[in-house]
């Protein structure tokens, strides 16, 4: 069987259809997940986080296991989108959550206030008083 290709432009997805149709327990499809772009890891110089937008499940199925003391948890979403679940825009990210019939709730990068070095050193970047 060799589908017609008009047959498969005809054919859109609307929101949330993937999720139904995927085989998901109920319970799963309308969960709530985080977009964000991670932060480029403080000790290392290299740029691959940078740029890349993440999914993450939240999740509040959590205990302490009583053998190890280690968190456990219920919830077989929850390490999902630390390993797989990665982006490269944020919008491909919000049509990916859209398009499994998830809520989203995007946290914007930080980007922080870069000092020129000469200010640092010359103490302009923090005036002393008399009580330090």
């Amino acid at each position: 069987f060799k589908p017609n290709c008009n047959e498969l432009e005809s054919r859109t997805i609307s929101l949330g259809e993937v999720g139904i149709v995927s085989g998901i327990p109920e319970e799963h499809l309308r969960r709530r997940v985080v977009i964000y772009s991670p932060a480029r890891t403080a000790t290392q110089q290299g740029s691959r986080k940078v740029g890349r937008w993440k999914i993450n499940f939240l999740s509040t199925q959590k205990w302490e296991n009583p053998l190890m003391g280690w968190t456990s948890t219920g919830d077989p979403y929850a390490n999902v989108g630390d390993v797989r679940l990665s982006f490269d825009s944020q919008e491909a990210a919000e049509a990916f959550s859209e398009k499994h019939g998830w809520e989203y709730v995007v946290k914007r990068r930080h980007t922080p206030i870069l000092k020129h070095t000469q200010t640092i050193l010359s103490g302009r970047a923090h005036q002393r008083t008399d009580e330090d």
